[in-house]
């Protein structure tokens, strides 16, 4: 099947359009990021009440738990900078 160059013009200016209109859709990340963070919290107060403190952890669990703390810290570290800005 051939497409008329006009034809072909008409399709990108349009396909354009469209890609312009979600541009000007706001972006809800930040409501997103404090969903997530309310379940995070939540959970990971269930898990330490469920923790006794003498417990011995499968190293996976360990490891997750230590790249968590890390991955946590470097986002409140991010974001509490650039807000003193």
């Amino acid at each position: 099947m051939k497409i008329k160059l006009s034809q072909l013009r008409s399709i990108i200016k349009e396909e354009l359009e469209k890609n312009t209109l979600l541009d000007e859709i706001p972006d809800e990340e930040g409501a997103m990021a404090k969903s997530s963070l309310s379940h995070i919290s939540k959970r990971a107060e269930t898990v330490s009440d469920l923790l006794d403190e003498k417990e011995q952890l499968p190293a996976w669990i360990q490891d997750k738990i230590a790249v968590m703390n890390h991955s946590m810290t470097a986002i409140h570290d991010y974001i509490t900078s650039i807000k003193k800005r």
